[in-house]
């Protein structure tokens, strides 16, 4: 599978130089669509393979996940940075609530506020959980 996905990104990359060049027309258009369309499923038959296979998380891997953010100066901005693209999906600000979307997978989707609202009707993978608001003034 390696070795088609390196085929095909050759093959993409002779088009853009192709394109580059000002050879774009209809044909270099579908090509490379196809193209695409070819490497989404070979990475999607080689991700399926893997879990066929079986990828098994255990205790020590989410320990040693956990353990990079032991030590970490958390007044530093860009640490906070760091944790909040770590853990922290979306955030939605109204005038009475916060909610906040916490990551659950790697796929770097947003979720968007249909979703979440469709989420907290159905009550699936949804926790409210009451929080009075800190408003912290600008010269503290």
């Amino acid at each position: 599978m390696q070795r088609q996905l390196d085929d095909i990104d050759k093959a993409i990359g002779n088009l853009v130089k192709a394109i580059e060049m000002g050879i774009i027309n209809d044909a270099t258009v579908s090509r490379m669509n196809e193209l695409e369309a070819q490497k989404a499923a070979i990475i999607k038959a080689r991700a399926d393979k893997e879990l066929e296979r079986g990828f098994k998380l255990t205790k020590d891997h989410i320990l040693f996940f956990l353990e990079q953010f032991k030590n970490m100066d958390y007044s530093d901005r860009e640490c906070q940075r760091r944790l909040v693209n770590v853990f922290i999906n979306s955030i939605y600000l109204y005038d009475d609530e916060l909610k906040v979307v916490f990551n659950f997978g790697g796929d770097n989707s947003t979720i968007t506020l249909k979703e979440l609202s469709k989420a907290e009707h159905v009550k699936e993978f949804v926790c409210c959980v009451p929080s009075p608001a800190i408003i912290k003034d600008a010269e503290t």
